[in-house]
């Protein structure tokens, strides 16, 4: 299984645009079949380290994470949530 996070700090990271990126994310869940699971969760923990938002996909395969990049879906998703977005890290690896 293949692990991919992705953590978000956001231009405006209020309750509100974070629970709107929050949703626009997780309009991906069902959409593709090759996520296996899918979570997405706003930072508890607030500071100048932390990020605002995390999400995280499980996958059966590297391929599927290539697959899932470039799906025009998710590529929708990343264009409609690009503007809010100031920065974004991701980690990949295999659990």
């Amino acid at each position: 299984m293949i692990r991919f996070i992705v953590v978000f700090k956001l231009v405006d990271n209020s309750e509100q645009n974070v629970t709107l990126i929050k949703q626009h994310i997780m309009s991906l869940e069902g959409k593709m079949p090759v996520i296996k699971h899918m979570e997405v969760g706003g930072n508890l923990l607030l500071g100048e380290r932390a990020f605002d938002l995390a999400a995280l996909f499980d996958f059966d395969t590297m391929e599927d994470v290539h697959v899932f990049e470039y799906d025009p879906i998710h590529v929708e998703v990343v264009e409609r949530i690009k503007p809010a977005v100031a920065e974004l890290k991701t980690v990949v690896y295999q659990h």
